[in-house]
């Protein structure tokens, strides 16, 4: 009688192949994620795990665990895990399973990446995903300004879309270097709604931010100072 019994791996399970298929000393993982080594022995143990955590794994190994969570949810959820938590992975998981069919039926091939923070930029916060052909990025639960909290003072203008929005957006503009850019709140939405959504991102973007961002450019060549909205 055969009693092998078919196992499946967990979310920690998957970091720690990841990071034994880099060759990565334990060391060496603990310091990528800032983290003593004797929580890495504790995260390969893991069948759930925190969303900021999975975050900053995700670009220590360069390797997208969300989608692996979208792909098999059931990677993290083994164990009871806290509701508005579970929200938001669901919110994640819909976001990259949904988003990059819309930009696809709209003619585009998108890749989402994380941002890069050299080592004295710890402290500053990022959005949790960038387009890396587009000026938009997207931040879980919230918008970039309620993320920063006022961190980057006058370097960083945030303002909101004129025309009533689909979704939770801001625009951004950095005062230092004149790039526009455009921030969406990821939440749970239908895909008709990430549609409209992306569709009215697309054209605050061809229509206002590009343009300026140009334009600041060309006055910086020129020697003119640009002045801000």
């Amino acid at each position: 009688m055969n009693n092998t019994k078919e196992t499946k791996n967990t979310i920690g399970e998957l970091i720690e192949n990841e990071v034994r298929k880099q060759n990565l000393t334990m060391d060496q993982f603990a310091q990528m994620i800032c983290c003593q080594r004797a929580n890495v022995y504790k995260i390969f143990q893991r069948n759930t795990m925190d969303i900021a955590q999975l975050k900053q794994i995700s670009e220590a190994l360069n390797h997208n665990y969300f989608e692996d969570l979208a792909k098999d949810v059931d990677l993290a959820r083994p164990v009871p895990v806290n509701e508005e938590e579970l929200e938001r992975l669901r919110a994640i998981n819909q976001f990259l399973e949904v988003v990059p069919n819309v930009f696809q039926k709209l003619g585009y091939t998108v890749s989402f990446v994380f941002g890069t923070k050299m080592p004295e930029e710890q402290n500053i916060p990022l959005p949790d995903f960038v387009l890396s052909d587009f000026n938009i990025s997207f931040t879980i639960g919230q918008t970039y300004e309620e993320k920063c909290n006022g961190i980057f003072g006058k370097l960083m203008f945030f303002y909101h879309p004129s025309e009533p929005c689909p979704s939770k957006m801001v625009g951004m503009l950095n005062q230092q270097t004149g790039i526009q850019s455009f921030d969406i709140a990821i939440d749970y939405k239908t895909e008709e709604e990430w549609e409209e959504t992306i569709r009215f991102a697309l054209n605050e973007i061809d229509s206002f931010y590009l343009p300026r961002t140009w334009g600041f450019l060309r006055e910086s060549r020129e020697g003119q100072r640009y002045s801000a909205l």
